[in-house]
């Protein structure tokens, strides 16, 4: 009888704290800047942009949890001052610029304080990509960061890196709904 009690209280407690929740859908769009690690060569950044829709549900204790689909757009430059390939004493200079399209589906958890019409936050977010532009080219990758809840807008700034040693900041604003 107790466990039964037990269990029925943790019901009624979670579908408290479900019921507090809120979803909020919305745009997101920013500024990307990537670049890439390689061994002893030090590649430019690469300065893109990121679109998609998002979705929220802000949850109690101020949390929420974010994810959505975004046109996620990176890359590598290496011109003539950042490598030259040497055959037979000859310099060949090389020219490199590529940029990567990828539709990523982030999961993102923040949490921050909720001070009425504003809520600061700290985030940590893991992400998976599919490549537009190349075959079968697969990503995912961490990222953290930081942002501010102004009423239906949210600012956020956050630090990448993904398998492939491809790392950047990225800088974003949406409006929800």
């Amino acid at each position: 009888m107790l466990r039964k009690l037990f269990i029925v209280a943790i019901l009624f407690a979670l579908t408290g704290v479900m019921a507090s929740a809120q979803l909020k859908l919305g745009v997101k769009a920013g500024f990307t800047s990537s670049n890439t690690s390689l061994k002893d060569i030090d590649t430019k950044a690469v300065n893109a942009y990121h679109i998609g829709g998002v979705v929220q549900l802000d949850l109690p204790f101020g949390f929420a949890a974010q994810s959505g689909v975004l046109y996620q757009v990176k890359g590598v430059n290496l011109d003539d001052d950042t490598i030259n390939i040497s055959t037979s004493g000859i310099t060949i200079p090389k020219f490199i610029d590529k940029k990567y399209q990828f539709v990523e589906i982030p999961v993102q958890l923040q949490w921050g304080l909720d001070l009425m019409f504003v809520r600061p936050f700290v985030l940590g977010e893991y992400y998976w990509g599919c490549s537009v532009n190349e075959d079968n080219a697969k990503e995912h990758g961490f990222a953290y960061g930081f942002g501010i809840d102004i009423t239906r807008f949210q600012i956020s700034a956050k630090y990448f890196k993904n398998h492939d040693k491809m790392k950047g900041l990225q800088l974003s604003v949406a409006l929800f709904f």
